[in-house]
């Protein structure tokens, strides 16, 4: 390890944190309606952007864990286990997926109905514009994740931060 610098994560400090490996960003969106399953709304991007700030050690240690394993981590970062970030970009996206894990053909039935019926998708962009437009749903949740390797870099300047 001769030369090879390692990055310390520190409390506190901003870091741009990306998806090492293309259709690895995930941006999954929860939505749900009184009495009928929750759903979940998945759009897999080819590249995605976040700034992240650990806010306590345990953040400190878990982001340092994911740098030092750097192409081993085999693993799924999680915007769920950060307090502090922000999603500054994703380029891409190369497919979606609804799920519903309490009924999965639950799911299956909407897709179908959406896939086979014109009108609706005229009258809607996508499926998640239906079930939220068209039947009701509403948008509870958002999670971001990032399967397998990532790469961590430190943010610039808080200056660069505020401008991107």
């Amino acid at each position: 390890m001769s030369g090879e610098y390692i990055m310390k994560i520190e409390l506190n400090k901003t870091y741009n944190v990306s998806n090492r490996y293309k259709k690895t960003f995930i941006d999954s969106t929860f939505l749900s309606k009184e009495n009928s399953p929750h759903l979940e709304w998945a759009i897999h991007w080819r590249v995605g952007n976040l700034l992240v700030t650990p806010m306590n050690e345990d953040e400190v240690e878990l982001l340092q864990e994911i740098v030092d394993a750097g192409d081993d981590f085999d693993d799924v970062f999680e915007t769920d286990d950060f307090e502090n970030w922000e999603l500054r970009s994703s380029w891409d996206g190369c497919y979606s997926e609804l799920k519903c894990f309490q009924n999965p053909s639950y799911a299956d039935e909407l897709i179908e109905k959406f896939e086979e019926d014109e009108e609706l998708q005229d009258e809607y962009f996508d499926l998640s514009g239906y079930a939220v437009d068209g039947l009701g749903y509403d948008y509870a949740d958002c999670r971001i994740t990032i399967e397998g390797a990532i790469t961590v870099e430190e943010a610039e300047s808080q200056n660069q931060i505020d401008t991107e």
